[in-house]
């Protein structure tokens, strides 16, 4: 899978030397390099003249082992213009229940949103004449805390929301933005966010936090019902 995105987070682009442009103009050189990407895999040398982006009687060697090609999945949550390009372009969709507010991203609603964003989706693709069940609906939780007590999840979220943040300039903050509890809410959190037609979930994990993920597979994964 080829998850791709606009870019957000300034610093990122600031890292790379690339200009952080308008969401506007990411937009637009994301439509060119979703009209690229697909062509230089295909079996024919492929030209291509944007404003952004130009190839010449280019073909990627060896081709993808995938036929007629690996599918593509756009990351992003925005109901206008995101959820349209994946309707147009993608296989496959990655949402979330967050929203940033004041440089800050915090939980917006969780299941509730979830829907709200899919039928937005739904009706894209249908504004596109598209087959909505084409496209594999996946979730995204920026991280997930799991302990078998309260108190024990308590110190576990204290000791990972003091460590530095990985998106500098946004200081993601427990609980807000992230999935924390034990066993049976999380199981209630993912199940709900399932029942509005979720397929997979994609959970970022501390990496030394072995607990949360052994709860993951044994004790919240059998009991999600997904569809």
């Amino acid at each position: 899978v080829l998850g791709l995105g606009i870019g957000w987070l300034a610093p990122e682009f600031a890292a790379f030397d690339i200009p952080f442009k308008s969401a506007k103009e990411r937009f637009a050189a994301f439509a060119e390099a979703l009209a690229i990407i697909p062509g230089v895999w295909g079996p024919e040398r492929f030209s291509y003249e944007g404003e952004h982006y130009r190839v010449a009687e280019l073909r990627i060697q060896p081709p993808p082992v995938q036929q007629p090609r690996p599918p593509v999945m756009i990351g992003g949550s925005g109901e206008h213009v995101t959820l349209r390009f994946v309707a147009k372009y993608a296989d496959a969709c990655n949402v979330s229940n967050t929203v940033s507010i004041d440089g800050k991203v915090g939980d917006g609603g969780g299941a509730t949103l979830v829907k709200q964003r899919l039928d937005a989706l739904r009706r894209h693709c249908d504004d596109l004449d598209r087959p909505y069940d084409e496209v594999l609906r996946t979730h995204f939780t920026i991280k997930l805390a799991i302990a078998r007590t309260e108190a024990d999840l308590a110190e576990k979220v204290e000791r990972q929301a003091a460590r530095p943040s990985t998106s500098p300039g946004t200081r993601r903050t427990l609980p807000s933005a992230f999935v924390t509890g034990t066993p049976d809410q999380v199981v209630a959190h993912y199940q709900a966010i399932a029942d509005t037609g979720i397929q997979y979930f994609i959970a970022q994990v501390e990496s030394t936090d072995h607990e949360t993920l052994e709860l993951l597979a044994t004790e919240v994964m059998p009991r999600v019902d997904g569809r």
